[in-house]
C-alpha cells in the first residue's frame, strides 16, 4: 500500500485486501473521523482527519493481480509511504516482502524510506505459518517497524495506518533542509526635531 499526504496514491502489492476494507469500513476511535469515501473500480479514496490535519489516500488494491505489475513502479514513485502487508497464514506473501522492499528503495533511489511491515490475520494463530520471531527478524533486517493486526477483529488495523502516517511525517521533517533564521532588520531611529 502506498500512502502519503493529501490525495496520495496507495498500492497494495500483497494479500490480503481485507486490511484496507477493515480500515475503511469499521468504526474509528475519536482520533480520526471519516469525512468520506468514494469507490471507483479498483480505486478507493479515503479522506480522514488526523489531529486536525486532513490526510488522504488513493488506494489501488492489486493483491495477487499480476496485470497491475506494470503499474507498480509508477505507484511506488508517487508514494510517500508503504505498508508491506503479509498474511501470517501465507508463507509466500511473507517471502515476497524483501523483493518489494528492495524494489521500493530502488525506485525511490534511497537507502531508506517510510515503510511499515504489517502481519495480517494475527487472530489465526493455529493456522500461522510465519512465526513472530521470523517476522521481527525480517523487520530488523529491512530496518523497518513491525506490527501485527487482524482485519477480522480490527485489532491494530487503525494503528497500522496511524503509525505509517507518523513514520511519513517523521521522515519528511528529517528530510527538510534546516530553515534559515529570519534576517534581522536594521533598526533605523528617526528623530523629528
Amino acid at each position: 500500500m502506498v500512502c502519503g499526504h493529501h490525495n496520495l496514491p496507495s498500492y497494495s502489492s500483497l494479500p490480503p485486501p481485507h486490511l484496507l476494507t477493515a480500515a475503511l469500513a469499521g468504526p474509528l476511535d475519536k482520533v480520526v473521523s471519516r469525512l468520506g469515501t468514494v469507490r471507483a473500480g479498483a480505486r478507493l479514496v479515503m479522506v480522514s482527519e488526523v489531529r486536525q490535519d486532513q490526510e488522504g489516500a488513493t488506494v489501488l488494491d492489486t493483491a495477487g493481480q499480476e496485470e497491475f505489475s506494470a503499474m507498480r513502479e509508477q505507484y511506488m514513485r508517487s508514494g510517500e509511504g508503504f505498508l508491506l502487508v503479509f498474511s501470517v497464514t501465507d508463507r509466500n506473501s511473507f517471502d515476497e516482502l524483501p523483493r518489494f522492499h528492495k524494489q521500493i528503495l530502488r525506485v525511490k533511489d534511497r537507502d531508506e524510506f517510510p515503510m511499515l511491515m504489517v502481519a495480517n490475520k494475527a487472530d489465526l494463530e493455529h493456522q500461522r505459518v510465519t512465526s513472530i520471531e521470523e517476522a521481527h527478524a525480517l523487520a530488523r533486517q529491512l530496518k523497518i517497524p513491525y506490527i501485527e493486526c487482524s482485519a477480522k477483529s480490527r485489532t491494530n488495523v487503525d494503528q497500522s495506518f496511524y503509525e505509517l502516517v507518523r513514520i511519513i511525517r517523521k521522515f519528511q521533517v528529517a528530510e527538510r533542509p534546516p530553515s534559515k533564521p529570519a534576517a534581522k532588520k536594521d533598526k533605523k531611529n528617526c528623530v523629528i526635531v
